[in-house]
């Protein structure tokens, strides 16, 4: 842990480091640089997506485009910011939302940016860091959307139709 700790301050991730060896206590600063916020209040779970993507696509030699933070206008007027796209050739698109914080509140919003995009449940993806398995099936199996953790994505992409 201590080794990470300095890895992210010699990257600047944090801007103070301070290791008490008595105490074996780390203390941390968060670096003030927006890009730095940015990562840390979910930016990452959004890389991790994305690369976790490419590389199940890449492995099975599987044609595919990929987007991140890709904005949509609707005919509606509204508009949308979608976290990770993967249109394939031929195929349906896979659409994956990230959430790190709570994400209840944006259920409703995700049902109704699904049916605009028109995709299937298992196609929008809604990766909830830190959900416990269990509560990723019960959330697929009561709304019209899949749940998904960091843990299991990848799982639900070797379900999918390729």
């Amino acid at each position: 842990m201590r080794r990470f700790c300095e890895e992210l301050y010699e990257y600047s991730f944090v801007g103070k480091y301070f290791y008490q060896k008595k105490d074996k206590i780390i203390r941390l600063k968060l670096q003030a640089a927006q890009p730095v916020k940015r990562f840390f209040n979910g930016e990452w779970l959004e890389w991790f997506v994305f690369i976790k993507g490419l590389e199940f696509f890449q492995e099975l030699n599987i044609p595919v485009s990929s987007l991140r933070s890709l904005h949509v206008s609707f005919p509606d007027d509204t508009a949308n910011e979608l976290d990770t796209f993967f249109p394939a050739r031929g195929k349906t698109p896979l659409c994956v939302e990230c959430k790190t914080g709570e994400f209840r509140q944006d259920i409703d919003k995700y049902l109704g940016l699904r049916k605009k995009l028109k995709l299937e449940p298992e196609r929008f993806v809604l990766c909830i860091a830190g959900l416990g398995d269990a509560q990723t099936q019960g959330l697929s199996s009561m709304y019209d959307l899949t749940f998904v953790n960091e843990s299991n994505l990848v799982e639900h992409l070797k379900k999918l139709d390729w």
